[in-house]
């Protein structure tokens, strides 16, 4: 979302994914912030801690910063 649209989802887990016809589909983009706003940055850092959080639990390698 941030490299095509611009865009940080600001309220990202893993209900936000949707898998169909092998692809990733991210929904429920209503609360997302352009990546210009004030914090953007915030929001797309816990945006990452929320999905890592998730594949974690599952044991999934997971990018850490």
């Amino acid at each position: 979302m941030l490299i095509d649209c611009n865009l940080v989802h600001a309220d990202f887990s893993e209900y936000n994914l949707l898998y169909l016809n092998k692809k990733i589909w991210i929904i429920d983009v209503s609360q997302s912030v352009e990546k210009d706003h004030p914090f953007s940055f915030e929001f797309l850092k816990r945006d990452i801690y929320n999905i890592n959080n998730f594949y974690k639990k599952l044991g999934v390698n997971i990018f850490k910063f």
